[in-house]
This record gives structure tokens, sequence and C-alpha cells, in this order.
């Protein structure tokens, strides 16, 4: 059973390290602002003008993570995508959902 949308959108999916450029609000909100990952055929790809759907921050044993429920607007279509936060690891990973 899931219990939580980390768990919905990392169960055995395929993680993309990414550079993520962001903006922190002055509540101290990160906010995704555009992302570059290498995609599965070594091109450099760049997301923007991301619209953050939903978010939040999550313990599992021994690990914080904060993940992102997002979209954007690519090559003339909609995409949505899961991006998590590991500050523990000063790192970002990109996943997309299946289907």
């Amino acid at each position: 059973m899931v219990t939580s949308a980390f768990e919905a959108a990392s169960g055995g999916k395929r993680y993309f390290k990414v550079a993520v450029l962001c903006w922190f609000t002055s509540t101290g909100r990160a906010m995704p602002y555009l992302i570059r990952y290498e995609d599965d055929s070594q091109e450099m790809r760049t997301l923007r003008h991301i619209t953050v759907k939903d978010s939040s921050a999550e313990m599992k044993p021994g690990l914080f993570v904060q993940w992102y429920q997002c979209k954007c607007r690519c090559e003339e279509r909609e995409v949505s995508f899961y991006l998590f936060f590991r500050p523990g690891e000063n790192r970002w990973f990109l996943s997309f959902p299946e289907g």
C-alpha cells in the first residue's frame, strides 16, 4: 500500500540527477525555477516555466526528502514530473510518472 506521495512517485522508477535553479520565498520555501538534466540519449534537456502543483517534506528512516509535484510546457505539450530534494546531500532528483 502506498502511504505517501513520495512513495507513489518513487516506487521503482528511474531517477535523473539534475541541476536545479530555484528561488526562495520570503517564508523560506524553495521554488524550482529551471531544471537541467541529461536524458537517456545523453542529450541535455532544460525544463523552464515550472509550476509546482503540490509539495511536502517527509522523513523516511534516516532520510529527509522535500518533494515537489510539478508541470511545465515542453515542446508544445504539458509535462508532469516529480522533483526531490535531499537537503542532507544537497542533491536534486527528477522522476517522470509512468504512462
